[in-house]
């Protein structure tokens, strides 16, 4: 099975309804993933699927499955444990702010931007707020509040054509710790009740010989 990390934008609707975290799980239930919980108090969920769909065909299907159940559209972005880690590797701006992450964001996009959009993007200046794009995430580095700057999620929705959603850096890393210890603690699970069950038939095996 195949580990992923969704992350829900900003819905443009008027109104989102009344619908809690346990309706948001059990749609993800009853779209067949699995293992699925919402961690780190946020619309951030950590979910297993079999691996033949793509990240976007995935994005797509919950987004879609959101907006029929829920009667509103909110972008979903959906990325395997792996690819989000890639990403924490990629951004240049951690290193460069290493002492002030909380000065940084990522916008994950549903997918890489074509050629004449990254071309019109590289003269978008927004002093002194600066950003990168690298394949299908933004790197955002804001001096001051996030809400205030103009590089939004819809900013570059709208400018990209493109649906995304946005994190700060301290949470996205925080999702990948997450994710990774709660695999670990599956893993010792699933071993410890292996060897539990090991021994439980070792046992049942001696006391059918002593008969």
């Amino acid at each position: 099975m195949m580990k992923y990390i969704s992350i829900l934008g900003e819905s443009r609707s008027e109104s989102t309804g009344n619908h809690g975290m346990d309706d948001l799980l059990n749609l993800y239930r009853d779209l067949g993933y699995t293992s699925v919980q919402n961690f780190l108090d946020g619309i951030n969920v950590l979910f297993e699927g079999d691996g033949k769909e793509t990240e976007q065909e995935i994005s797509i299907r919950i987004t879609n499955e959101i907006e029929k159940k829920f009667g509103f559209r909110v972008p979903v972005i959906a990325r395997t444990v792996k690819n989000v880690e890639l990403s924490i590797k990629a951004n240049p701006f951690a290193k460069i702010y290493r002492t002030d992450t909380k000065s940084l964001h990522l916008t994950m996009l549903l997918e890489a931007p074509d050629e004449d959009s990254l071309e019109r993007m590289a003269k978008v200046s927004s002093p002194p707020d600066e950003f990168t794009i690298v394949d299908n995430d933004v790197f955002l580095h804001c001096f001051g509040k996030y809400e205030d700057s103009k590089l939004n999620t819809h900013y570059f929705e709208d400018e990209l054509g493109i649906m995304g959603a946005t994190r700060k850096w301290q949470i996205v890393t925080k999702l990948v710790d997450t994710a990774k210890r709660v695999e670990k603690e599956a893993l010792a699970a699933a071993e410890l009740a292996k060897n539990a069950a090991a021994d439980a038939a070792k046992e049942a095996d001696k006391k059918s010989g002593k008969k």
